[in-house]
């Protein structure tokens, strides 16, 4: 019998392999399990492997405000821009991120695949415990996953303690990401003056050079639930 296994061929698969996409990286388009809504006929699901995302986003939105700003806000993202997200709770901010990170065409660079969602003071906590006791992640483990994910998102900005230290290292974090040209999505329940004085003028600048902000003036939409279930 022929030996069908050469080194040629062998060579050939590797390059194959090298080729193929991420497992949880989909191609535009990419068909949907479900009927199309109103969002999937906007921006087709084209990734899947979301880290830490909340999974509770189920219920269909129709709301053209929010549509508009979803628009917007991708748009920026997958030309690598930062985006803050801040207004009203309730308002679907968070929900915007999650459907940014599934739906948004981030361009293939020399970043991790991932796209992760963290909230800043779970941030600071971890910075913390590393600093603190022998964890196996370090403080420069953690920092070095934020960076370099291919989208990032941190909630609940206004949650920081106000400190130096906190300020410092995540504004580290987002200006090696603005260099990388790697999009961040930052999201707050203050208005927009309160928001640009909590994050401060260094990542404001950035911000505001490649991307922008987008505040949600609309009602809760949990009110909105609330008030359409049956007594």
């Amino acid at each position: 019998m022929n030996n069908l296994i050469t080194p040629e061929w062998l060579s050939s698969l590797d390059r194959r392999i090298a080729e193929m996409p991420d497992d949880t990286e989909r191609t535009q388009g990419a068909e949907c399990q479900r009927p199309l809504s109103r969002i999937d006929m906007i921006a087709p699901i084209v990734y899947t492997g979301m880290d830490g995302f909340p999974t509770r986003y189920d219920e269909e939105l129709q709301h053209d405000e929010w549509f508009a700003m979803f628009c917007r806000a991708r748009s920026v993202v997958e030309r690598g821009g930062n985006v803050l997200l801040c207004g009203t709770r309730g308002g679907g901010k968070t929900r915007m991120a999650c459907e940014l990170a599934q739906r948004a065409a981030i361009p293939r660079s020399k970043s991790k695949p991932k796209r992760i969602y963290q909230t800043a003071p779970r941030i600071f906590l971890e910075l913390e415990a590393a600093s603190r006791w022998a964890n196996e992640e370090t403080q420069l483990d953690i920092v070095n996953k934020l960076t370099t994910c291919r989208l990032l998102v941190i909630d609940e900005v206004q949650e920081q303690t106000g400190t130096a230290k906190e300020a410092q290292k995540l504004t580290a974090i987002i200006d090696d990401r603005y260099r990388h040209k790697l999009p961040t999505i930052l999201i707050a329940n203050l208005n927009p003056q309160a928001f640009t004085a909590t994050l401060g003028p260094s990542i404001c600048d950035r911000c505001n050079e490649d991307g922008g902000l987008l505040e949600f003036t609309w009602p809760s939409f949990r009110n909105v639930k609330v008030s359409n279930r049956p007594s």
